[in-house]
């Protein structure tokens, strides 16, 4: 298999190609802006989550001690409380515990510092990029599409498999119309109706008209192959549609 080098249009000789190249350049400068606040934007979440981490080690730590602490202060009371000498045993344990508790506070707080000060530092690069972009703000997606500087052909060619769309839509829709009408009529020619009592019609239920049946049943089969064939043509319309929308930006 072979591969052809492909060829491409002097921009020189055409000023609307220079302009197509211009644009793609400031698109690219652009995406490469976007791209690095992404980057700095994950980077933010993962401190994020770093201090949730911190946050969470901190809670599985105190709470043992907080626990003791409180179990020691009961003790405490209680012994005060039955005039009893309270052990230094108990104080010294508590002091140990609020020493513990310090340490893990210190340690929290110095995440969560550390958190604060390098978000800052990121939130800041991101505004200096969210203020680059600025440039850009004159440039979308559709920038290659715009009738100054897309291909006259191709932009004929689009309007044409537009065209296509609407007209597939509409047929697709008025199918769909008549396929729900005749079903509607179908179910209520089979819904069992009231009718007078004679001696022919002893029940007082009118007859369920084979004939109209029949003629509603051959027209849905029919809209129903419209419909299939219109959805296709839509479907068609929509794909040559896209395909020709691609290449003028591609272009």
């Amino acid at each position: 298999m072979t591969t052809s080098t492909p060829v491409f249009a002097d921009v020189t000789a055409d000023p609307r190609l220079a302009i197509r190249r211009s644009i793609r350049e400031r698109l690219a400068a652009r995406d490469l802006l976007r791209a690095d606040r992404r980057e700095i934007e994950n980077a933010i979440r993962n401190l994020d989550q770093e201090l949730d981490g911190s946050t969470n080690r901190h809670q599985a730590t105190c709470e043992p001690i907080q626990r003791e602490i409180s179990e020691l202060e009961r003790r405490r009371s209680s012994l005060i409380a039955d005039r009893k000498d309270v052990p230094t045993s108990i104080d010294v344990r508590r002091r140990e515990l609020l020493d513990l508790l310090r340490d893990a506070n210190g340690e929290l707080e110095k995440a969560a510092n550390d958190h604060k000060e390098r978000t800052a530092v990121l939130q800041k690069e991101i505004k200096a990029i969210l203020e680059s972009e600025k440039r850009y703000s004159d440039l979308n997606e559709h920038s290659l599409a715009h009738p100054s500087v897309a291909n006259p052909h191709l932009l004929d060619l689009h309007w044409a498999a537009k065209r296509g769309c609407e007209f597939g839509l509409a047929r697709v829709e008025a199918a769909r119309e008549k396929v729900a009408q005749y079903a509607s009529q179908i179910a209520a020619e089979k819904t069992p109706r009231a009718a007078p009592l004679t001696t022919s019609n002893p029940s007082g239920i009118a007859r369920v008209n084979q004939s109209a049946i029949g003629e509603y049943e051959r027209r849905l089969r029919r809209w129903r192959l419209e419909l299939r064939a219109a959805e296709k043509m839509l479907g068609d319309a929509r794909a040559e549609s896209e395909t020709i929308r691609q290449a003028i930006l591609d272009e």
